[in-house]
C-alpha cells in the first residue's frame, strides 16, 4: 500500500518481517525521497473465553521465527487491499490494512467471527528507512492522549505517532531485542535492531487502528467503504 505522497506500508504475507524497509508506516517526511519508519510491525494476540491465547504475529531473531502466527493463516488476499484470515480454535478473525487519502496514515481492521479479546502491541523505531534503530537512553518516552487515542514523540526530529483506536490502552513500554531481517543478511548487510513498543491495546471482538503522523480525522470504517467504492468492490473471502 502506498500513500501517493512517497509513504508505504510493506511486508510479507507470513507477517515477519525479512527486510529493513518492511513497515506499517513508513512516511515521507521529505518527498519524495526522504523517508522515516515510524512503526515496524505488531505483535497480535487472539484470547478466547476459555482462557487459551493465540498469537497472530510473526518475528525473526537469531536462530529461530517466534512467535509463528503464520500457522494460522488460512488466506490472504492483496486486492482491493491487503486482507489477512485466520482461524483459531473455532473463531476467525479477518485483518485488513489501507492507506487511505490521507498521507502518511495507515487503517488497520480486525473483525472476530464470534466472542475474543485481541491485544495488539505496536513495535517501533522512528529511524530514516535505510538505517538500523537499536536501544539507547534518547527514547522519549511520554505518552500523550490525542483525539481517539494517544501519541508519542519518540525523538526530537522524528513526526509524531498518532494511534487512533477504539480498544483500551495500557501504558507499558518495552523493548524487543535482536530483531533479523534474513535478506539483509544474505546481502552482507547488517541485519539485527531493536524495537520499542509504547504499551497493548485490547479490542473486544474486533477493532481499527490509525497510524498516521498527523492527528487521524474521520471514520475508519468510512475510509474502507470509500476504498472500496474507488477500488472495485470488495472480493468475499
Amino acid at each position: 500500500e502506498t500513500d501517493k505522497v512517497g509513504g508505504f506500508a510493506m511486508g510479507t504475507v507470513g507477517g515477519a518481517a525479512t527486510r529493513r524497509y518492511h513497515a506499517l508506516l513508513c512516511a515521507a517526511t521529505r518527498p519524495p525521497g526522504g523517508r522515516m519508519v515510524l512503526v515496524n510491525t505488531l505483535d497480535e494476540l487472539v484470547r478466547l473465553p476459555d482462557g487459551r491465547e493465540f498469537a497472530l504475529d510473526s518475528h525473526h531473531y537469531p536462530g529461530a521465527v517466534w512467535p509463528d502466527g503464520a500457522h494460522w493463516l488460512v488466506d490472504f488476499r492483496r486486492l482491493p487491499w491487503p486482507r489477512w484470515r485466520y482461524v483459531v480454535g473455532d473463531l476467525t478473525v479477518e485483518r485488513e490494512l489501507l492507506m487511505g487519502d490521507t498521507p502518511g496514515t495507515t487503517l488497520l481492521r480486525w473483525r472476530a467471527s464470534g466472542p475474543a479479546q485481541i491485544v495488539v502491541r505496536p513495535l517501533c523505531t522512528g529511524r530514516d528507512y535505510h538505517a538500523l534503530h537499536r536501544r539507547n537512553a534518547a527514547l522519549q518516552q511520554n505518552v500523550r492522549t490525542a483525539s481517539g487515542g494517544f501519541v508519542v514523540q519518540p525523538y526530537s526530529g522524528v513526526p509524531p505517532i498518532y494511534f487512533g483506536h477504539d480498544g483500551d490502552f495500557a501504558e507499558e513500554w518495552r523493548w524487543y531485542h535482536q530483531m533479523t531481517y534474513p535478506l539483509e543478511a544474505e546481502r552482507g548487510l547488517d541485519s539485527e535492531e531493536d524495537l520499542w513498543s509504547p504499551g497493548r491495546i485490547t479490542f473486544q471482538n474486533g477493532g481499527t487502528l490509525t497510524l498516521s503522523t498527523r492527528t487521524p480525522q474521520g471514520d475508519v470504517a468510512r475510509a474502507f467503504a470509500q476504498a472500496e467504492d474507488l477500488r472495485g468492490g470488495r472480493t468475499p473471502l
